[in-house]
């Protein structure tokens, strides 16, 4: 391809690009290769700074625009991450609904002992499962997305009656004693 000399003259679309580039923080380097790549034409930095100071309005603008359009899709990402932690918090309360009705089979003489105890820790398992899910979820959202990664899985309370007082700590919507039963004791991991 062969490479013309910049002639002061950029058509629309090619001068709406080079102050996109400048809002967005690239180097004139960056700029120059990019339009001889687009465009076969050689800018010189010169040229590059006269356009930035031309229209250094427009390029605060399209910087703007480009904020507002990576809080909404930040504002989406939120509501779609709250939508799954919703989905995930009916399937806890319909597995509490399960074990409760499991609490009745077992009071009425319908289900042995052994079948009951199964039963109930593996309907609690998974809800500390997804609780903690859950919880490493909303912690997600407050932290920076390299730490959230770095989180290690929580784990729940194993023994039985640490399990029946979250589930209660649940029924109640007493948070700060789900966070005692179930984030605190991660501390030491």
């Amino acid at each position: 391809m062969k490479v013309q000399k910049y002639n002061n003259r950029l058509n629309e679309s090619q001068k709406t690009k080079l102050l996109v580039m400048i809002a967005k923080g690239l180097t004139r380097p960056q700029i120059s290769e990019a339009f001889v790549t687009d465009y076969g034409i050689e800018l010189s930095e010169d040229s590059i700074s006269y356009h930035k100071r031309e229209n250094l309005d427009t390029i605060d603008d399209i910087k703007k625009t480009m904020i507002e359009a990576e809080v909404t899709d930040a504002v989406k990402l939120r509501k779609k991450v709250l939508r799954a932690m919703d989905r995930q918090l009916d399937k806890v309360i319909d597995d509490q609904n399960e074990i409760d009705i499991l609490d009745q089979e077992y009071r009425d003489g319908l289900i042995k002992d052994d079948e009951y105890r199964r039963r109930k820790t593996g309907l609690l398992k998974l809800n500390i499962s997804a609780l903690s899910r859950i919880s490493k979820e909303l912690h997600s959202q407050d932290a920076a997305p390299a730490a959230a990664s770095d989180t290690p899985a929580l784990q729940g309370p194993q023994d039985p009656r640490a399990l029946d007082a979250l589930m209660a700590a649940i029924q109640r919507g007493d948070t700060v004693a789900m966070q005692q039963l179930v984030i605190t004791p991660n501390a030491n991991n």
